[in-house]
């Protein structure tokens, strides 16, 4: 009534009018509920994946609490908007955001993962990693009664996340370690709200999770925990870090940088001597070997030096695990040369263990693997692609297609499902999905992606048949069970 009344004496209020025409639509919102959740969603296609959510969402329920020793009183809410706009809405009463979900405390609002035009969608991504960030926000902030520091629940959150730490992030956090441009623990939080450059929210997401890295290693993971503790007894960061870590603000900060120096190590990057440093080496040895030489053209050349292949083999020969050698000798051989034979398969394993945050090597071991006769190989690099992404089903179908064909059913599922999180929508996933359910025994699973198949393409008359058939096998399976349970239990004859 409030919102009715503002649109009417001010038609040019938008945030009225958009407010308004969402509380209508909200109104055909069916809901699913669980022991921990309530699902609303739009009734149709969303039902696709609002059916997938149950059991991953109670999953996830004690993953989180679990980690954070709190289950809050009353149940969370999710609601699943049909497009960007009612998402962008939903939170900020205008059609636009610059995210796909967000946590008020015991609402959770996220849009589904679709493609499509940019005012409708924002691409694909996996809801459940999404989710499990959003609702790691839900517990911590129930748990200090919103008293935790802005960093900190947003370190939590991406903690929680299911994907590792991919390259970019890496590579983002070595520079601004190098650079001497990481937050320290006053700035990290402005970096939030009020960011000085493009970069710095993102940094703030990622060297905060990086700081709770360094407290889980350095003080064990019960610290985080007793920290919020303190936090919702209303002390201020600077004493309840005292009291759970023994050390002042300045204290953690400096010892995470100095932790985050071996780190970037492990990751590969900075190796010394560098590139350059070598390259300088040979220009000084020819300038001293070329001292006398009369002809100019050749100071140039030394000027300009650029390694060869031998070069570059003769320095790692000298280093032989030295990240950025090996790179650029694989990169050349493969991307230059297209060479597959066995010693650039060795430079390629090298390669991934000197630098091992870089997905390139998998990428390139898992299409050779692929193209060759020993196809079981790309098993390995694949897992761990499919790890990292969480926007493209690329890698979790060829991995589910890989493991199906090597008779591995229950790691096909598991891949099957990834697929599906990112891209819910595609009806061949649900047609993998529900051949894999079935080479499990998992018929009940099989029947949700037939009738998922139902709704995506209501004009195919092939899966109302399929859906059909299964039920046969069920209720077969069923009174053979029943049969079974008969001829042992004497008071069942």
């Amino acid at each position: 009534a409030a919102l009715q009344r503002v649109a009417r004496l001010d038609g040019f209020n938008e945030r009225a009018a958009f407010s308004l025409r969402l509380l209508e639509e909200l109104s055909a919102f069916e809901t699913i509920e669980t022991e921990h959740f309530i699902i609303r969603y739009l009734p149709g296609e969303d039902e696709v994946l609002v059916k997938m959510m149950p059991d991953a969402l109670e999953a996830m329920h004690h993953d989180v609490t679990a980690r954070f020793d709190h289950e809050p009183v009353q149940k969370t809410v999710i609601e699943v908007m049909p497009n960007h706009e009612f998402f962008s809405v939903r939170i900020t009463g205008m059609p636009w955001i610059h995210t796909v979900a967000a946590c008020t405390g015991p609402v959770i609002a996220m849009e589904v993962p679709r493609k499509g035009a940019p005012s409708l969608h924002l691409g694909l991504f996996d809801w459940l990693d999404t989710l499990r960030h959003e609702y790691t926000h839900t517990i911590t902030l129930d748990r200090t009664r919103n008293r935790i520091p802005h960093w900190l629940t947003e370190a939590a959150s991406v903690t929680m996340e299911l994907a590792p730490r991919d390259y970019p992030t890496a590579r983002m956090l070595a520079m601004e370690l190098r650079s001497g441009q990481l937050f320290d623990m006053q700035e990290i939080d402005w970096a939030f709200v009020r960011p000085k450059r493009p970069i710095d929210r993102q940094l703030a997401y990622a060297q905060g999770a990086w700081m709770v890295e360094y407290m889980n290693e350095t003080h064990g993971p019960d610290a985080l925990v007793d920290l919020l503790d303190h936090y919702f007894n209303g002390l201020p960061q600077s004493d309840a870090m005292n009291r759970v870590l023994g050390v002042t603000e300045e204290s953690f900060h400096q010892g995470f940088l100095d932790w985050a120096q071996a780190e970037v190590a492990a990751w590969g990057f900075f190796a010394s001597p560098s590139v350059n440093d070598l390259i300088d080496e040979v220009a000084r040895s020819s300038e001293r070997d070329g001292a006398d030489d009369p002809d100019p053209s050749n100071a140039a050349k030394v000027g300009a030096f650029v390694p060869d292949d031998a070069q570059i083999e003769r320095w790692l020969d000298q280093h032989p695990g030295h990240p950025d050698l090996l790179e650029s000798i694989v990169r050349r051989r493969v991307d230059r040369d297209s060479r597959s034979d066995s010693e650039t398969l060795g430079y390629l394993k090298r390669y991934r263990m000197a630098r091992p945050v870089d997905p390139y090597p998998d990428q390139v071991l898992a299409r050779l693997y692929l193209d060759s006769n020993e196809r079981h190989l790309a098993v390995a690099p694949l897992s761990r692609l499919e790890a990292l992404e969480t926007r493209d089903p690329l890698y979790a179908h060829q991995l589910t297609l890989l493991l199906r064909e090597l008779g591995s059913f229950e790691e096909a599922r598991s891949s099957a499902s990834k697929m599906l999180r990112i891209d819910p929508y595609r009806p061949e996933f649900h047609e993998l999905a529900a051949a894999v359910s079935i080479e499990t025994g998992r018929f009940e699973e099989a029947r949700s992606f037939l009738e998922a198949l139902i709704i995506l393409e209501p004009d195919q008359n092939r899966h109302p048949r399929r859906l059909e058939a299964l039920e046969r096998i069920i209720s077969d399976r069923n009174s053979n069970r029943l049969d079974e349970i008969s001829r042992e239990s004497p008071t069942m004859k």
